[in-house]
């Protein structure tokens, strides 16, 4: 065989071999893989490169790529915006079992976007996403139980879960079981118990909760009166723009952030905490 056919064939096995590695490696790429891939890519800004990487993981089962596809496609995050594909791939990675997937379907189902309002549906999927201990989750099932939403108003329900998302964490429901417990609502007082649940909150920098803890250091309600104290706690609740008690029961987002739209539902009690 000449030199030159030789040359010809290695050549052809090398490029061969080549195309059957990159075939054979991209088909055994699986889908976290891609996610990983994905995920560098939004690090660097690349959303573009991210969302086509979320797409192959998406088709491969991964449930947060499946998750992640529907915040690109409710934000136009790669330039594209289908409401549409956002909900079907949140209702996707939701009935598998993505736990942030079921908080935002339920709150799509609670503030009627992008589905009809359902507050049945809403509960049932916050009911999911809290049982994977997801607090945000709970916070918003005490929120509905507090103002009776879909539901009858139910106090003690309320503070149940306002206390299974305080254990995890939400200074939002802190806040509010500490509230219950200062004032008795929906479980026994215990004001000590509830100034021990503020500062927790406060401590995390929960506006709030800081305003709470001036006028318990205040009035002396769970804690020592201490006027220094409470000037304290008045200065960093004035420096986050809370300068009175707010009357209002609010939802959280999937990041535990309170979503400011006061729920109101005529004859359930509104009292300050």
């Amino acid at each position: 065989m000449s030199t030159k056919k030789i040359a010809i064939l290695t050549i052809s096995v090398i490029i061969f071999s080549i195309i059957i590695y990159v075939g054979y490696s991209n088909w055994w790429a699986n889908a976290d893989y891609f996610h990983n891939k994905a995920t560098n890519f939004e690090e660097k800004s690349l959303h573009a490169q991210a969302f086509k990487n979320h797409l192959k993981a998406a088709a491969k089962g991964s449930l947060k790529s499946q998750y992640q596809l529907a915040n690109y496609y409710q934000n136009g995050l790669a330039g594209e915006i289908d409401h549409n594909k956002a909900v079907a791939y949140t209702v996707s990675a939701a009935g598998q079992g993505h736990k942030e997937a079921q908080f935002d379907l339920g709150l799509r189902y609670e503030s009627g976007r992008d589905l009809p309002m359902d507050l049945v549906a809403a509960r049932a999927w916050f009911t999911k996403s809290a049982d994977q201990m997801f607090a945000p989750a709970a916070h918003n099932l005490a929120v509905m139980d507090a103002l009776g939403l879909g539901q009858t108003v139910s106090l003690d329900q309320a503070v149940s879960f306002w206390e299974k998302a305080a254990n995890l964490n939400l200074p939002p429901s802190q806040y509010y079981l500490a509230a219950a417990l200062i004032q008795g609502r929906g479980v026994s007082q215990n004001t000590s118990a509830g100034a021990t649940w503020c500062l927790r909150a406060a401590q995390a920098g929960y506006g709030p909760a800081q305003y709470l803890m001036g006028l318990l250091y205040t009035t002396g309600i769970g804690v020592e009166a201490d006027q220094a104290q409470a000037a304290s706690w008045f200065l960093k609740a004035r420096e986050q723009g809370i300068l009175d008690v707010d009357y209002g029961f609010y939802l959280v987002d999937n990041s535990g952030q309170i979503i400011k739209t006061p729920k109101v539902v005529p004859g359930a009690s509104h009292e300050a905490p």
